[in-house]
């Protein structure tokens, strides 16, 4: 019932801004939805065209929320591991800058603290955006699944499963479900629910195949289940839009996996598939 209030309330939000909004709002709007759909394909070129049409949204007319998905879209290009060297600094500065303009938006709050946390490694910082993104607004999946995440970084495991499956309680049919998805995988694997984790991860890989967070981690959860021709295929998937995928290389501190170093999951290892 709160996830459905929380989707009448948004839409009927937007209809009311854009209402009394002028011209030049409306069609900032507009760039703005359009990019958030393209960024959530997690593919390059729509990420790419995503932060061009949110740049131009905000020039016509400057919501901080607009700088807060532009920093978004930078935690992509780290995700997902695309060649951009320039964006941990800007993600830094857009996030700040979108804090800094509306520290009372609970969307906000919410998208800056995934970045503060994934992107910069400010956890505890992205703790304290995300609890304010909760207490601003009760009934934000985002907000909710992103606090469970920076808790899970925290150490505090079953808080942050707790959170990450409000999170989902929440979302309805949120374009971003994804993402919560993944999040919530995560949690499941900090606990040892791997059950759970798994049928996040095919969930996932169904709404979104290119996306390689939660396809990580099905190769070694199919290794441990005994399914070894389903972690062949799941390693071969994952080779072809990652090269260099291994899980030896998901051993290293620098790969973007310490969830999964952390559960137990990489006792395995290339040479069992």
């Amino acid at each position: 019932m709160l996830a459905l209030i929380n989707q009448a309330v948004d839409v009927a939000g937007q209809y009311l801004n854009r209402a009394g909004s002028s011209p030049e709002a409306c069609v900032a709007f507009r760039k703005a939805f359009e990019a958030v759909q393209r960024m959530l394909k997690i593919e390059l070129a729509e990420v790419d065209r995503a932060d061009a049409l949110l740049a131009s949204a905000y020039e016509e007319d400057p919501r901080p929320v607009y700088l807060a998905w532009r920093a978004y879209a930078r935690s992509i290009y780290a995700g997902e591991l695309y060649d951009r060297p320039d964006a941990i600094g800007e993600a830094d500065e857009l996030a700040r800058h979108a804090i800094e303009a509306d520290p009372h938006n609970a969307t906000v709050l919410a998208l800056t603290s995934h970045v503060c946390g994934f992107v910069l490694r400010k956890w505890e910082f992205a703790h304290q955006l995300a609890e304010l993104s909760v207490k601003c607004n009760p009934a934000l999946s985002l907000g909710h699944t992103y606090l469970g995440k920076a808790k899970l970084e925290l150490g505090e495991h079953e808080a942050g499963y707790r959170e990450t499956c409000r999170g989902l309680e929440l979302s309805g049919q949120a374009p971003y479900r994804h993402m919560l998805y993944t999040a919530h995988g995560l949690a499941s694997l900090a606990t040892g629910r791997f059950d759970e984790a798994l049928r996040a991860a095919e969930i996932v890989h169904a709404m979104a195949p290119i996306f390689r967070p939660p396809r990580r981690y099905l190769v070694p959860l199919y290794l441990r289940l005994g399914e070894r021709d389903k972690a062949r295929d799941a390693y071969a998937k994952m080779s072809l839009i990652e090269p260099s995928f291994s899980l030896k290389a998901m051993r290293e501190q620098s790969y973007p996996s310490y969830i999964i170093r952390a559960s137990g999951l990489l006792s395995c290892s290339d040479n069992d598939l």
